[in-house]
């Protein structure tokens, strides 16, 4: 079988790490890709400028399956228009991910569908929202209501600070934001494969946002994750699925949605175990993605498959912890510095309990410099937590990459519930 994956971020590297492990491929295409994914065996890096050239692409290298990774080209409507041309595509449709694109439609879906969520007010000019968080509560949780890789959201304890936040996403996207409630507890993800007729819940991941320590800092894409959070209770999880899941996946049925893709549900789970959506991503998250495709025993390949020919699917898990801790560039999440030399030790590239994906990287007369934001992703597998820790910890002090940002504290968040 041959897949094309569209994306060149650390969550395209694990679809084509996990893809290329598969008895069904053959030969995996990605593109833009990055150095890590063209390094992975039966995987070729190609650049496909849109969607005509991907179509193009798909019907002469008769492509069997093409795997939509990031929120982009999914908003763009990629998966429709591959679907219409007989490619076989796994993402949700363009008007299914307004659930992702439109921070306003997601929350006016939840509130129609009886999810539990934070409360919220919608604005479309600053000036509205400025006189607005004069008398709201802090603190204010304020957020662009459109794409803004991860960065779209300010968590404000001051209200010189959300003034500023309004203003700035005014300049930097547009005036329309909302102001949430702020909502206070854990944060967990909890990711689903969903299509017409089934849908198979993930491991539970936790995510790091912060860029520092001990969650201080500004927002970023997500600095780490672990799988599973073993403080989420068969009790909570069942909370999750009967609250969230199953009413999300049915609200999607009863407003004629079609879905067939990840969803992933972004929650706030309080001191009593009550679970809340923040947010929805219509994809897998990242970097979650890198330690569930790590700890996930099953073949993804074929569980795309029969998610897409609308079968009932059950994953299997390895037993072990995993872990994933990203390497920045200095600078991110606002400035990140690019064009910095990386160097990845040959005894880690082969060390068996390790995985480096990569992320923002580029090669250069074969040497790799930094590229983006989000640079490395260095992951394990371990019995523990403790394990996973010392395993990527002692690799990151292995690997050359100057001034580079990293959270030193992943896997060693105190749970509120």
């Amino acid at each position: 079988m041959k897949i094309l994956i569209i994306g060149g971020g650390g969550r395209e590297h694990a679809i084509a790490y996990k893809c290329s492990l598969s008895n069904l491929s053959t030969e995996i295409f990605v593109s833009p890709g990055n150095p890590g994914t063209a390094q992975e065996k039966k995987t070729k890096n190609v650049n496909l400028q849109n969607k005509n050239d991907v179509l193009a692409f798909c019907k002469e290298k008769k492509i069997n399956l093409c795997i939509i990774g990031p929120e982009l080209p999914l908003s763009e409507g990629y998966v429709d228009f591959l679907s219409q041309n007989n490619i076989k595509t796994f993402g949700p449709t363009k008007k299914a991910c307004q659930l992702e694109t439109s921070k306003t439609f997601a929350k006016e879906f939840m509130f129609r569908n009886n999810i539990p969520t934070g409360k919220f007010k919608k604005f479309n000019n600053k000036n509205d929202a400025l006189k607005y968080i004069d008398n709201a509560p802090l603190p204010h949780v304020i957020k662009y209501d459109g794409l803004a890789s991860g960065k779209g959201v300010v968590v404000s304890h001051n209200l010189d600070e959300s003034k500023k936040t309004i203003i700035n996403f005014a300049e930097k996207y547009s005036p329309n934001i909302i102001i949430e409630e702020y909502l206070d507890g854990t944060e967990a993800s909890f990711i689903v494969g969903i299509n017409q007729s089934n849908y198979v819940n993930f491991c539970t991941s936790q995510d790091h946002k912060q860029l520092y320590d001990n969650d201080q800092g500004p927002n970023t894409g997500g600095m780490g994750a672990f799988a599973p959070v073993k403080n989420i209770t068969p009790d909570i999880e069942s909370k999750i699925i009967k609250k969230i899941i199953e009413p999300t996946i049915t609200g999607l049925k009863n407003e004629a949605i079609n879905y067939c893709g990840f969803l992933y549900v972004g929650l706030m789970i309080d001191s009593n175990g009550n679970p809340k959506v923040l947010e929805f991503n219509c994809r897998l998250g990242d970097p979650e993605a890198q330690p569930l495709l790590m700890k996930l025993d099953g073949d993804l390949a074929q569980i795309i498959l029969d998610l897409l020919d609308n079968k009932k699917v059950q994953l299997t898990w390895s037993k072990k912890i995993a872990m994933t801790v990203v390497l920045a560039s200095k600078g991110y999440p606002d400035n990140p510095q690019t064009g910095i030399p990386v160097t990845i030790p040959s005894e880690i590239i082969e060390d068996q309990e390790l995985k480096v994906f990569h992320s923002g990287t580029k090669l250069i007369d074969n040497k790799l410099y930094s590229h983006g934001g989000r640079v490395l992703n260095v992951s394990s597998l371990g019995e523990s937590i403790d394990d996973c820790r010392k395993k990527i910890y002692d690799a990151i002090a292995k690997i050359k990459f100057e001034s580079c940002c990293y959270r030193k504290d992943i896997g060693l968040r105190k749970f509120k519930f």
